[in-house]
């Protein structure tokens, strides 16, 4: 997840990796699931689009949620370049 975020910064996007949420839980110490899972559904909220990596129940959520708000979701690289 973090190689392709990198390489999504490089094309000169600001990308935000859910995973990394797990940092914030960590520090805090008593996280449970419905946080990190709330966490990513209000960062959805100001995303201009969605860029699918992984196949988890959780990124069938962030898809499902990006439909809602209209948000464009790519399955590539080459395909957010081609947006």
């Amino acid at each position: 997840m973090c190689q392709v975020a990198s390489e999504v910064r490089k094309k000169g996007y600001a990308p935000y990796v859910p995973a990394l949420d797990f940092a914030l839980g960590m520090i805090n110490g008593n996280w449970v699931e419905e946080d990190y899972r709330g966490l990513g559904m209000e960062f959805m909220e100001v995303c201009d689009a969605v860029l699918v990596i992984s196949d988890s129940w959780g990124v069938q959520k962030e898809i499902e949620r990006a439909k809602e708000l209209f948000i464009p979701v790519y399955y590539s690289l080459e395909e957010l370049d081609g947006k």
